[in-house]
């Protein structure tokens, strides 16, 4: 019986680590400045694409550069916000984020 539950694990193979997706920059209730913020998103390098929604809204497509997704914000009002972002895993999975708010005076 020991032999069959070796074999079992064998076939299973080792865990496998969580794919990181994560909204580096704002963190939760940050409260921005200015006229314009850029968002950071943490993703494999083989998630194509990297998008955030603010509200619900529409998804936008974040721009990769120095190891992270970037998405450039601009023309915001005063209020609370809700981001959010999702990538498309190299095997076609869709993984999201939980909602990050956040809010600008």
């Amino acid at each position: 019986m020991k032999e069959k539950r070796h074999a079992l694990k064998q076939k299973a193979g080792p865990p496998q680590a969580p794919e990181p997706l994560t909204i580096d920059y704002p963190q939760e209730g940050d409260i921005l400045d200015g006229y314009a913020y850029t968002f950071r998103v943490t993703a494999p390098l083989d998630a194509c694409p990297v998008e955030v929604s603010l509200d619900r809204g529409p998804w936008l497509a974040c721009r990769f550069a120095a190891g992270h997704w970037w998405y450039d914000w601009s023309g915001f009002s005063a209020g609370r916000y809700q981001l959010r972002a999702r990538m498309r895993t190299a095997d076609g999975r869709l993984k999201m984020t939980l909602l990050r708010r956040f809010s600008v005076p």
